[in-house]
């Protein structure tokens, strides 16, 4: 299976960027969206004035809330799995007692 690359143009912090990515407009736009207004709201508060640096302090805020959404993820998904398991062995043993009782008719 194939993806298909686009190019889109956006702006961050004033400065305009080039990015190609197989992601649909909407996710490049609201991601783009997003650091821009982190990094006004860093500018803002006035503790660090240097692109690059605000640009360091966004990517350590998103990757730790991935990692966060992440860890939350994989703990839902080891409950469903528990769930799961729960419910097999449950099917399991309705299928043995239908079959005994089958079997001593």
């Amino acid at each position: 299976m194939t993806h298909t690359v686009h190019k889109y143009k956006v702006t961050i912090f004033g400065d305009t960027y080039f990015f190609v990515s197989d992601e649909g407009e909407d996710i490049i736009t609201a991601a783009a969206r997003q650091v821009d207004l982190t990094m006004r709201e860093i500018a803002q508060k006035g503790a660090v004035t240097e692109s690059k640096k605000m640009a360091v302090l966004v990517a350590m805020q998103a990757f730790s809330k991935f990692l966060a959404s992440e860890k939350q993820r994989e703990k839902e998904q080891a409950k469903n799995d528990h769930l799961m398991s729960l419910l097999d062995n449950e099917i399991a043993r309705l299928i043995e007692s239908c079959t005994s009782e089958e079997q001593s008719l």
